[in-house]
């Protein structure tokens, strides 16, 4: 049996923006994930992208892109992170960065 020599979980730092009315409003956060290899980040045709997600972010840290009825933010929970999913491009942006986060990167 093999295993590779760094850890199972990854912090992935996530950046975008969004429009509110005139104005872009930066978000920026971490989510707290399971490493996946190279197989599991290429889908199964049954799988979909925020499935795998769902599945693989177990936390998230200094998020303020969802928040609770007294604008608090919104504690991480299956519910509230698959709400964040739902908005527009964000899924991409934490897809995107799931997957650059889990990769190897070239030392140069």
């Amino acid at each position: 049996m093999f295993k590779i020599a760094i850890g199972n979980v990854v912090v992935i730092p996530v950046k975008f923006t969004m429009k509110d009315g005139s104005v872009s409003k930066q978000f920026a956060f971490t989510l707290i994930a399971l490493r996946k290899t190279e197989d599991d980040l290429d889908l199964k045709p049954e799988q979909t992208i925020k499935e795998c997600l769902l599945e693989s972010v177990t936390d998230w840290v200094d998020q303020r892109f969802v928040l609770l009825e007294n604008n608090e933010p919104a504690p991480f929970g299956p519910v509230a992170f698959e709400y964040m999913l739902k908005q527009p491009g964000v899924l991409d942006v934490v897809w995107e960065a799931y997957r650059a986060t889990c990769r190897a990167k070239e030392k140069n």
